[in-house]
């Protein structure tokens, strides 16, 4: 299905927005949320809606949301002052009120083809919380635990993933990154690549997909992991390895408290050495796949 209105045409099949024939780069989210207030035009959508629906119900700060709504103005060129296409209805929210003209035409399924093509019901089992360990040269021997969250994204119709990694830098200052995106499946060699823009850019392939009847405790993936702007205004590219595993329920509660930097005189650090080791193995014939996957 497409949509034309203000010189501008969006194509909600395959995710691409252009405006006078001219092809935009938009953001993940940014194209959510404007796809979100397209899609919802008969009505003002307010704050709450759309932290709910694009944010799934995570604390957004208000600056957040105002920098997200003007990147989707200037990406069809529109603006805060003349608010041709999206305009701001004070302590209420937003509404789309440029004229729209609209294709009908859907695709045959309703999954997401920029994601691989697959249906909440394919992986609604991976959905959950996870532990992240990394290692690079960043780090030396010690190992990176970060918390990701896997769900399904409404917006998108795909799972999304939401990883906070805490660190301290050479400085001795603590700094919290976070990164947000879109899970891509490829169906037919069971990889699955985690997309991230956000402070920097991530990028992370998985070598296999937890099997739908395997346990949750079993469920322990390996990988590769690109960063580029992480940590904070390190723009050199940096390869990792990478395991992922589920955090056990009797876990939960104190799980941010147990990311940070694990080093070897942690209790934890041989068995999550020996998984890392592992990771790495596997990193060589892993990481040319880092450069052909989706934008």
């Amino acid at each position: 299905m497409w949509f034309s209105f203000d010189g501008c045409v969006l194509d909600a099949n395959i995710r691409e927005l252009s405006r006078d024939g001219v092809a935009i780069r938009i953001e993940p989210q940014v194209f959510d949320l404007l796809l979100y207030l397209l899609r919802n035009r008969a009505r003002l959508v307010s704050k709450d809606d759309l932290i709910d629906n694009i944010w799934q119900g995570r604390i957004v700060s208000e600056s957040s949301l105002t920098t997200r709504v003007n990147a989707a103005r200037k990406a069809v060129g529109d603006s805060g002052e003349e608010q041709r296409v999206i305009r701001t209805v004070p302590r209420k929210g937003f509404r789309f009120v440029a004229e729209v003209s609209e294709d009908g035409t859907a695709i045959v399924s309703d999954v997401p083809l920029r994601y691989g093509g697959y249906s909440r019901s394919d992986y609604a089992y991976i959905v959950g919380r996870y532990f992240c360990h990394r290692r690079s040269f960043l780090t030396g021997r010690n190992i990176t635990r970060s918390l990701l969250d896997i769900r399904w994204n409404d917006a998108v119709q795909a799972l999304s993933f939401v990883e906070q990694v805490r660190y301290v830098s050479d400085a001795g200052v603590e700094q919290v990154v976070r990164a947000e995106g879109e899970i891509y499946m490829h169906l037919d060699r069971a990889l699955m690549t985690l997309l991230a823009i956000d402070e920097g850019e991530v990028r992370v392939t998985m070598l296999n997909v937890p099997e739908r009847r395997s346990t949750p405790g079993s469920r322990r993936l390996r990988g590769v992991l690109l960063t580029h702007g992480y940590p904070k205004s390190f723009y050199q590219p940096v390869v990792s390895a990478v395991t992922i595993e589920l955090v056990p329920a009797e876990g939960e509660e104190g799980a941010e408290q147990r990311t940070g930097t694990i080093e070897p005189s942690d209790p934890d650090f041989a068995r999550l050495d020996r998984d890392i080791r592992q990771a790495e193995e596997n990193a060589v014939v892993m990481t040319p796949l880092l450069a052909r996957m989706p934008a």
